[in-house]
C-alpha cells in the first residue's frame, strides 16, 4: 500500500516528471493536472482582468466585461480521469470498469522515437522498484507560484531531473542524463538567438500552461473552450559580466533575469499572447507577434541588436496545409524569424516595471498590457 503514496510524493516533489515527458497542454486544465495545480493562479489571472476593467472608463463596454471575468470567477472541474495519477480504474466499484487494477501516469506520452519511449518507461520502472523497496515519505512540498513561474523553464526541469537521476543511482538504479537529452532537444528546442559582439544570446521553447475557459453555448449546448493563445521562451545570456552592459527588452519591456549559480549565465524567460482568441483570457491584450527582442546599450539606450518572431507568415497568409516533411517544417519556421537592421540604432524609452510576485522569473508581457 505505501508505493502508491511513494509514488505521489515523489511525482509531486519532483515537477521534471510532470513537464520533460508530456505533451504540448500543461496545467490545471490539461489531461494530467498534478496535485498541486489549482486555483493558485486565479488570484494572478484575476489581477491583469481587473487592470483592464479598472482602466475601461465609462460607458463601460459589457460585452467585453463579460469576457473578461467570466472565465475567472466560476468553479474547477472534478474529474477523476484528467490527473496526473489516475487510479479512477483502480478499484472503483461505481464505474462499469472502475475495478481493473491500473494505475495511469497520464504525463508520460507517446514520444516520436523508440529510444525516447523506452528511456521514459525504463525511467518510471526504476522509479517503481527503489519506491517499492523503500517508500518515499517526505511531506509534499508547497510549490505555489514557483511551479509554473519555475518550473516551466528547462533550466529548472534538468537541473530536477538530474536529481531524480541522483537518487534512481543512489537506490542501486544507475541512469546517465545522456539517455534524456533526446527528450529536452524535442520539448525544448532552440528557437532563435540574438548575437552581438560575437556573443549569442539563446532563446528556447519553454512551457506554457493553457486554461479551460467558462461554459459557452454551443448548439442548443454548452462547451468550454481552452485557451491556447499564450507561449513561453527561456532567454539564456552566456556571459553575466558581459551582460551588464546591456538591457535586453521584449515589445519594449525590460526583461528580467537571475544568474545561474552553477555557470556564468544569465537565465530568464518571457511569457506572450501568440495571437488574439475569443474566447479566451484577457481579451483586452492584443497578441505580441511579432515577439521583438532588442538588445540595448545600458549606457546610450540605443538598440544595438534586434531580431523578431512572429506566430505565422510574414504576409498573414495561410498555409497551404501540413508541411511535407522536416525540411518544408523547418523552412516555415525560419522564415517568421527575422534580423530588424532598421532598428539598430534606435533610441529606447525604458518603461517603470513592478514584478508581481507570481512572475519572479518570467516576465509576463500581458501583464503590461495596461497602466
Amino acid at each position: 500500500p505505501a508505493l502508491l503514496p511513494s509514488l505521489v510524493r515523489f511525482l509531486q516533489h519532483h515537477p521534471s516528471l510532470s513537464y520533460v515527458f508530456t505533451g504540448l497542454f500543461t496545467g490545471p486544465s490539461s489531461q494530467a493536472p498534478r496535485v498541486d495545480e489549482s486555483e493558485f493562479e486565479v488570484p494572478y489571472e484575476l489581477e491583469i482582468a481587473l487592470r483592464g476593467v479598472e482602466a475601461m472608463g465609462a460607458p463601460v463596454n459589457r460585452s467585453l466585461l463579460d469576457l473578461m471575468l467570466r472565465n475567472l470567477l466560476m468553479d474547477t472541474v472534478g474529474n477523476t480521469h484528467r490527473a496526473e495519477i489516475s487510479v479512477d480504474k483502480l478499484w472503483n466499484p461505481y464505474a462499469p470498469n472502475g475495478c481493473l487494477g491500473l494505475v495511469e501516469f497520464r504525463a508520460f506520452e507517446m514520444p516520436p522515437t523508440a529510444p525516447m519511449l523506452m528511456a521514459a518507461v525504463t525511467l518510471l520502472r526504476g522509479l517503481t522498484a527503489a519506491l517499492a523497496a523503500k517508500p518515499f515519505t517526505k511531506p509534499l512540498k508547497r510549490w505555489g507560484c514557483l511551479l509554473h513561474d519555475q518550473f516551466h523553464m528547462p533550466h529548472f526541469l534538468r537541473k530536477d531531473l538530474a536529481e531524480v537521476l541522483e537518487y534512481l543511482e543512489g537506490h542501486g538504479f544507475p541512469f546517465e542524463m545522456e539517455h534524456f537529452e533526446p527528450w529536452f532537444d524535442f520539448r525544448f528546442p532552440v528557437v532563435a538567438s540574438l548575437d552581438h559582439e560575437g556573443r549569442s544570446i539563446e532563446i528556447r521553447q519553454a512551457l506554457e500552461p493553457w486554461p479551460i475557459l467558462g461554459e459557452q453555448p454551443d448548439g442548443g449546448g454548452t462547451s468550454r473552450h481552452v485557451d491556447t493563445s499564450a507561449d513561453r521562451f527561456q532567454i539564456t545570456i552566456p556571459d553575466a559580466a558581459w551582460a551588464e552592459k546591456y538591457l535586453l527588452l521584449a515589445n519594449g519591456i525590460p526583461l528580467s533575469f537571475f544568474k545561474d549559480k552553477e555557470s556564468d549565465a544569465l537565465l530568464g524567460a518571457v511569457r506572450y499572447r501568440m495571437h488574439y482568441s475569443v474566447p479566451g483570457l484577457q481579451p483586452h491584450v492584443a497578441a505580441h507577434s511579432p515577439l521583438r527582442f532588442e538588445l540595448v546599450d545600458a549606457a546610450t539606450l540605443r538598440v544595438v541588436a534586434a531580431k523578431s518572431i512572429r506566430n505565422w507568415r510574414p504576409d498573414d497568409q495561410p498555409y497551404s496545409g501540413l508541411p511535407k516533411n522536416d525540411k518544408e517544417a523547418r523552412a516555415r519556421i525560419a522564415e517568421r524569424i527575422t534580423e530588424e537592421p532598421a532598428l539598430i540604432g534606435q533610441l529606447r524609452y525604458l518603461p517603470k516595471r513592478n514584478t508581481p510576485f507570481e512572475s519572479r522569473y518570467t516576465t509576463d508581457l500581458r501583464f503590461y498590457a495596461v497602466g
